[in-house]
């Protein structure tokens, strides 16, 4: 350990010796927001003034409130992983659902083994060997990635926050795990599903599961309201401006923010689809009139037929999907519409920016992740690349 001594006349700044001469150092006492007592601890100074410059910075932001006085002393992954959740949440930058879930994944997984123990303490190699087991324990490739996602998230945020120096676990290995559940889905087991669905479901259902195909997240089904649909006329004829408001989920049921500020977007549909939210809309009206709800602009479109109460966000699939993959064999989910929307719109050549804002994505790496490869994909690039390859 290099001795470092007082400067003279000049608080808080210390000189110690090295190999290439001497150099100079910060070290300030505070009291963190954890109302412990901590130190501000800086080095490698070539003058005091230069030590002296990054000490009234430091001081000016401490009275100011502009930086977070933690120091990754004595700080554990709790302590601040609480820190962050509380900031992400006033600043609202975290939804209620997005908060839950962080919530749900670092209280189940992450704090059992790392909650009590200080950000820097935390060793890379325990870390994969936390995760390796994860992956021998069975959980899903999604799932282990998630749990990882929280972490990183805590360390990424302490680096950027100067709480740590370095994320020292970034770039782990997830080998092994359960694959996710595929996404891909044929034209031919589309067409089978929809075919079986206008058999198997009411035509207010058939109007949701339609909505949907439009790739629709579904807590933006569950949250499209009244004031939602506005018609109107064009050169071509009859169409429906569809604007997502609100979201509803598990955690937000009477609705909340969308997933992204991207996903507040109108969407323009015409044809036969008119014609299904035309009934929806007045089949709506008519049952929470029945039921003694109040319909107005806020009121959800989908809702019960018996009790005029909105569908809660998780039945979609069972009442639109499940009965009809029991039906008929298939295990169609609602997101799987969503991604075949994107692979479709991106094989038919519409404009990659159109896609992403009609799916809601914050950007076009976005969208191109949600495409998935195809039989009639393929096809398309062999009949486009066969004339020059076989004359």
């Amino acid at each position: 350990m290099r001795e470092w001594k007082k400067l003279p006349r000049h608080p808080n700044i210390y000189e110690y010796e090295t190999r290439r001469g001497k150099r100079y150092g910060v070290r300030r006492g505070f009291k963190n927001s954890l109302g412990r007592k901590d130190e501000f601890t800086r080095s490698g100074f070539l003058t005091w003034r230069a030590a002296d410059i990054v000490l009234k910075q430091f001081e000016a932001s401490l009275v100011t409130g502009q930086i977070n006085p933690i120091t990754h002393r004595g700080v554990t992954v709790t302590e601040y992983f609480e820190k962050m959740c509380k900031r992400n949440e006033e600043l609202g930058i975290w939804r209620e659902s997005t908060l839950a879930s962080q919530k749900q994944y670092f209280n189940n997984h992450l704090k059992p083994i790392f909650g009590s123990t200080s950000l820097a303490e935390v060793k890379r190699s325990s870390y994969q060997q936390f995760i390796d087991n994860k992956v021998k324990q069975g959980f899903a490739q999604t799932t282990v990635s998630t749990m990882d996602a929280v972490m990183q998230h805590i360390y990424n945020d302490a680096e950027n926050n100067d709480i740590i120096d370095k994320n020292r676990l970034k770039g782990i290995s997830i080998q092994g795990a359960v694959k996710p559940r595929s996404q891909s889905l044929s034209v031919q087991d589309y067409n089978k599903f929809m075919a079986a669905a206008k058999t198997t479901l009411s035509k207010y259902q058939m109007t949701m599961l339609y909505l949907m195909t439009l790739g629709e997240r579904r807590s933006e089904l569950a949250g499209l309201q009244i004031r939602s649909f506005v018609k109107g006329i064009d050169a071509i004829g009859t169409y429906y401006a569809i604007t997502f408001y609100v979201g509803r989920t598990q955690y937000a049921p009477l609705g909340g923010p969308l997933k992204t500020p991207s996903a507040n977007r109108t969407i323009y549909v015409r044809g036969e689809i008119t014609e299904y939210i035309d009934y929806a809309l007045e089949r709506t009206k008519e049952v929470c009139e029945k039921s003694g709800r109040v319909f107005n602009g806020n009121t959800f479109l989908y809702v019960d037929e018996r009790t005029g109460m909105p569908i809660f966000p998780g039945n979609i699939n069972r009442i639109l999907f499940q009965r009809v993959n029991d039906k008929i064999g298939t295990h169609v989910r609602p997101h799987m519409l969503r991604h075949y929307f994107a692979t479709h719109a991106k094989e038919n050549g519409l404009p990659d920016m159109a896609i992403m804002h009609w799916l809601g994505h914050k950007n076009v790496e976005m969208t191109n992740d949600y495409t998935r490869p195809t039989e009639e994909g393929a096809k398309k690039i062999f009949d486009g690349m066969s004339k020059d390859l076989f004359g």
